[in-house]
């Protein structure tokens, strides 16, 4: 059994480059930073300037052309980090993953289906006896 939680941040505290994770959102395209703190577009970001952070490697994972979630690794301690062949490896585990995510949404829908139709035939029944 396998359960994923999503925890919001404290709306003072974003532990990512919310700016860069926006453009990835809004475009599709995946986003390599060599240098987080000289990059022109995202050097500005609240938390690449309050963090060390050296590279940053910003995934969508897509699946038949719905963005299913997204993927950010970060390395505060080397820059140039993340590579274009690491973007190739990445793009291939991130669509098992973005299938995974997918297979485990319709499971957990299915659960619950499941547990109302349990729940539904348990009052009939007792309608039933009455």
């Amino acid at each position: 059994d396998c359960k994923v939680f999503i925890e919001e941040p404290a709306a003072n505290s974003v532990p990512y480059a919310k700016s860069l994770l926006n453009f990835v959102i809004h475009t599709g395209d995946s986003i390599i930073l060599a240098d987080a703190s000289v990059d022109p577009i995202f050097a500005s970001d609240t938390y690449i300037q309050a963090n060390t952070v050296q590279s940053i490697l910003c995934l969508p994972l897509i699946h038949q052309g719905q963005l299913v979630s997204v993927l950010y690794l970060e390395n505060k301690v080397v820059k140039g980090v993340f590579s274009r062949d690491r973007l190739l490896v990445c793009k291939v585990l991130g669509q098992q993953a973005a299938i995974s995510i997918l297979n485990a949404r319709l499971y957990q829908k299915v659960k619950i289906a499941n547990q109302t139709l349990t729940q539904k035939v348990e009052e009939l029944e007792v309608a039933k006896k009455r």
